[in-house]
This record gives structure tokens, C-alpha cells and sequence, in this order.
């Protein structure tokens, strides 16, 4: 298994012959996350992909392992955090392709 760390989040991919990097990804696994502005989030975070037109599972876990939140998207997603208590959340972002991991904090 190899794990590629980006500077917003991680990658975690099972291909037999995946590299390991500390910065991009490996051809078989392109597709990262764009950007999850702004964070620390105080009402809202915006999530977006670098490769347009897959579908990813979208999951924020709190610190417990509690879901939170699940939706679906492709490019870009709008995460409301006005009723997340303050705190360090995990976005999973899963698809077929690939699993993507990065970290929200919360403040109000």
C-alpha cells in the first residue's frame, strides 16, 4: 500500500505498484484534492477536486470516528459547518478510483 502526502491531505491507494512521493500522486492515481478553502472553517469549507467528472464519497469524521456528514459529489463541494461543534474533523473522500484523506478545523 503506498501513502502520498500532499500538502492538504493524503492518499491512500492499493495498487501493487504505486510509489511512494511526498507530493504527487502516481499516473494509475491522479485525481487529488484542489483545495478545502477556507480552513480553520468558522460557517462553511469549500471542497474541490483537481479531476473533474469522478464520484467520490464524501465523509466528515469527528475525532471519535462519528460520522458527522455524507454526501456525494464530483468537482466541488459546499460543507456547511455552522452545526459542527469546534474541533479537527477527517474528510474521506472515496471513490473508485481512490480514497483521499484530509483534515478541517472548526472554530467559532
Amino acid at each position: 500500500m503506498a501513502i502520498i502526502l500532499g500538502v492538504i491531505g493524503a492518499r491512500f491507494s492499493t495498487a501493487s505498484n504505486a510509489e511512494q512521493s511526498s507530493n504527487t500522486a502516481t499516473s494509475n492515481y491522479s485525481t487529488t484534492i484542489g483545495g478545502l478553502n477556507p480552513n480553520p472553517a468558522i460557517s462553511s469549507s469549500t471542497l474541490t477536486f483537481d479531476e473533474p467528472g469522478i464520484q467520490y464519497q464524501v465523509q466528515i469524521v469527528n475525532q471519535l470516528g462519528q460520522l458527522v456528514f455524507l454526501e456525494t459529489a464530483s468537482n466541488k463541494l459546499q460543507l456547511n459547518c455552522v452545526d459542527l461543534p469546534s474541533g479537527n474533523y477527517f474528510i474521506i473522500a472515496a471513490s473508485q478510483k481512490d480514497n483521499i484523506l484530509a483534515k478541517l478545523q472548526v472554530i467559532h
